[in-house]
């Protein structure tokens, strides 16, 4: 749960209007005040410490971006864990250009590095504690990579679809009406990945980055609850296409949505040409299996090549990179003043959001316990 007090979600406003405010001139004799709250001081009010609020202003995070993200209702455990990211790291490398989450063998990472652009790949292949989104570290190595992202970057995320599309349906009770499934440890996984996911979106968002969010069109994921609130919070630049990957290269037609917070997307959009050379890979037969049991039931089962159909054609990421290079990071970067909302305010959105999958307790308590 991602839940937080009035008291708490007043505290972390505190802390982050030092973070992120002008530094003032001190007093002559200057005082140290500790504000109580509960009978608690600061420090022990809260699980996520007290912040190097100096070494967190001086690493450029703008009030713009906090601002923002409020509006949009972000559990303030998630504005803690940012801050507490910008404390432990002591401030970020030089700005990528791309991230790549759920990267597989990387075709978007590659594309960008090829061309002599700063990129970073997530994956669990790569380390299975520190790569994984639903770990403690993982998440908060992404979020630190996110945070790397230069204005105007790029995030490119494909959350594991095994639990959302229709090959899994009976085993894991989603659907359009039904989004979140059965309580299953798999199924209860996958909604922490996607809840993650979508808050790491919010943050490219609100930091002036573009963002594009790959699913089978099979998937339901994006009638979670959290998909649709990031679909609100983006607003009209929401933008969703229907593509096939078999029309860049891919071994069968897979049909695609990609969701995104630029219309620009739209140069993603491919047809499904059936004189293309493309067009004439794998039958569904070779990514999964039918069969009748003894009382005539139907089963669907994933074949030999259905793990293989998850990655992404060498097109598909040279297209991705060109999209950016040629449209993106041509645009001008929005620095437009965004207004903060009062703390009682700030409460009712983060209710309304109904963030319950994230489980930011357990990064908290990782950072806390790293910084002691």
């Amino acid at each position: 749960m991602t839940h937080a007090d009035s008291a708490d979600i007043e505290l972390l406003k505190d802390i982050f209007d030092e973070i992120f405010d002008e530094p003032e001139e001190p007093e002559e004799q200057p005082r140290r005040k500790v504000r109580r709250i509960s009978g608690k001081t600061r420090e022990e009010a809260t699980a996520y410490g007290s912040p190097d609020i100096e070494g967190a202003r001086s690493m450029g995070v703008q009030v713009r971006c906090r601002n923002q993200l409020r509006r949009w209702g972000v559990p303030p455990l998630f504005l803690a864990l940012i801050a507490m990211v910008l404390q432990a790291t002591q401030g970020l490398q030089s700005p990528v250009n791309a991230v790549e989450g759920f990267s597989g063998v990387g075709r978007i990472d590659t594309a960008f590095k090829e061309m002599g652009y700063a990129a970073h790949g997530f994956d669990i292949d790569h380390h299975r504690c520190f790569e994984s989104i639903n770990s403690d570290e993982g998440f908060c190595t992404l979020i630190y990579w996110i945070l790397c992202l230069s204005p105007l970057g790029l995030a490119h995320f494909a959350t594991v679809c095994s639990t959302w599309v229709w090959v899994s349906r009976s085993s894991t009770g989603r659907s359009a009406v039904k989004p979140e499934g059965f309580d299953t440890e798999a199924v209860r996984s996958a909604n922490c990945m996607v809840e993650r996911t979508v808050l790491l979106l919010l943050l490219c968002a609100a930091r002036g980055c573009h963002f594009i969010l790959e699913q089978p069109a099979s998937s339901v994921m994006e009638f979670m609850p959290c998909v649709q609130h990031l679909k609100r919070c983006i607003g009209s630049s929401w933008t969703c296409i229907f593509t096939y990957m078999g029309m860049f290269g891919h071994d069968c037609w897979k049909p695609t949505h990609l969701y995104s917070s630029t219309p620009k997307v739209l140069a993603l959009k491919r047809k499904l040409d059936k004189n293309s050379d493309y067009a004439n890979g794998w039958s569904s037969s070779k990514c999964v299996k039918v069969r009748c049991d003894t009382r005539g039931f139907i089963h669907v089962d994933g074949a030999e090549g259905l793990k293989q159909s998850q990655e992404y054609p060498k097109e598909y990421g040279d297209e991705v990179y060109k999209l950016w290079d040629e449209q993106l990071k041509h645009e001008t970067v929005n620095d437009s003043k965004v207004e903060d909302v009062p703390g009682d305010t700030y409460e009712k959105l983060v209710e309304a959001a109904g963030w319950k999958w994230g489980n930011l307790n357990g990064p908290c308590a990782f950072m806390h316990n790293k910084d002691a």
